[in-house]
């Protein structure tokens, strides 16, 4: 046992890094997954200060064996103290590489965790066959309309203003935060952008045709220059039905539309692209993409299981292919019409040498000339 004991249950989901752990467990993506830790060793690092959400989103943690002794010199606390604080249940001592091997072979699966030594395990597995597994939710209903966090304000220094244009310094974004990972505002903030986050009522697979109107008006009233459609749970956004793809698609018709891990599927499926599941998904922070315009090759942070069908790009003139994944050639990257742009992985904050912060750049460079 490890952090909280108890009980919990979730899809059971791979990943694939080292010590990134922190980041994975706190990503909104994560809700109702329990993450399994290939790499045998976790809980070195401990804890550091995460910008991907404020408690961990994960439904638990299954890993080989963890290390209690802590040994990074940001770290705040150990990863037994961090999953106590935040009520989290993880379980040790399992052979986590077979866990994923049956995955592979056999496809997702879910299951239960438990850290009560005298556990039933049969009814434990009666239990988990007769009982279906609630979807998670990015938001849950409300019962006031859309909720809206206002505003993200540009944080950049007097040195990042100097190699700055004006005209990237007062561009205003519109996120629609289907499971936002604070890192994108962290993004758009750092590059001079305004953004405003307006917050589902509802689910994205429960939305309803009157609150998809009410956003779209919000939205409006914003009067942004760009829409951007969040990461989060891939599952709801596979099951979103025509209010939310219909707000997508007339969004696109006024506005320069950008999507980001699971908004990038939500803008496909907006654009009539069918999604496909991968056999094991891309799960960790060295996924090499290949980006068509410039020839190089990025390694990218990532953690799906759905991708875009890269066969229904053949028939399409309008919507052609940015990036590429090196190991499976899946879809990593869209652009439709030179206006809407869309990335699989979360692309970093920075843009050093190796790093693919310039994709922002890109976007927000190319908004500011169509605004000249």
């Amino acid at each position: 046992s490890l952090g909280k004991t108890g009980q919990v249950s979730g899809r059971v989901m791979p990943y694939t890094s080292m010590t990134d752990y922190q980041s994975i467990l706190c990503d909104p993506a994560t809700q109702g997954q329990l993450i399994c830790m290939t790499y045998p060793l976790i809980g070195n690092v401990g804890r550091i200060e995460v910008k991907e959400s404020e408690k961990i989103q994960a439904a638990g943690l299954i890993l080989r064996e963890s290390i209690s002794q802590v040994d990074h010199w940001l770290s705040v606390e150990s990863l037994h103290n961090w999953l106590l604080s935040q009520n989290a249940v993880a379980i040790c001592g399992i052979d986590t590489r077979e866990v994923i091997r049956m995955i592979r072979d056999q496809g997702p699966m879910t299951a239960v965790i438990s850290t009560e030594p005298d556990t039933d395990v049969a009814k434990l597995v009666d239990t988990l066959r007769q009982h279906q597994l609630p979807a998670a939710a990015a938001r849950q209903p409300g019962s006031e309309g859309v909720a809206e966090k206002q505003l993200f304000n540009a944080n950049l220094t007097a040195s990042q203003t100097d190699k700055r244009s004006r005209s990237e310094s007062d561009i205003h974004v519109t996120a629609i935060d289907l499971g936002l990972n604070q890192n994108l505002i962290s993004a758009l903030t750092a590059r001079g952008c305004k953004v405003t986050v307006r917050t589902l009522p509802a689910s994205p697979d429960k939305m309803t045709q009157a609150q998809s109107e009410q956003i779209k008006t919000l939205i409006r009233q914003d009067k942004p220059q760009a829409v951007l459609l969040t990461s989060g749970p891939e599952d709801q956004i596979a099951r979103a039905g025509d209010p939310l793809l219909s707000l997508v698609r007339e969004l696109a018709g006024e506005l320069p539309v950008w999507g980001v891990d699971a908004g990038h599927l939500l803008l496909a499926r907006s654009f009539g692209l069918p999604l496909v599941t991968l056999p094991l998904g891309h799960h960790g922070a060295n996924y090499p993409v290949y980006e068509t315009s410039s020839g190089r090759t990025y390694m990218t942070f990532q953690h799906h299981r759905l991708a875009v069908d890269a066969a229904a790009l053949e028939k399409q003139t309008r919507i052609s292919l940015t990036h590429r994944n090196i190991n499976d050639n899946t879809v990593e990257g869209l652009s439709y019409d030179n206006r809407h742009f869309s990335t699989q992985f979360l692309p970093d904050i920075e843009n050093h040498a190796h790093q693919t912060g310039h994709i922002w750049d890109q976007l927000i460079a190319a908004l500011s000339e169509a605004r000249a």
